[in-house]
């Protein structure tokens, strides 16, 4: 594989990559919030990385203010 090919996660490590259950993933695919999968074969599909960490990287950041101990 060169750096010019895109990797392709499955399913389950596109859930452990984001911290998303199952049904919230399938919701966001179909919402187009998250790109389509890759057809790799009849009954398998794979998600770029790529796609994923656009995704990641679209997500606003989490600011805590004035927390005291």
């Amino acid at each position: 594989m060169t750096s010019d090919t895109p990797r392709l996660v499955r399913k389950p490590e596109a859930l452990r990559m984001l911290g998303l259950g199952p049904t919230s993933f399938h919701d966001l695919v179909r919402s187009g919030e998250i790109a389509p999968p890759v057809r790799l074969t009849k009954r398998a599909v794979a998600w770029r990385e790529s796609d994923l960490i656009d995704f990641i990287n679209s997500r606003p950041v989490v600011v805590r203010r004035g927390r005291t101990s």
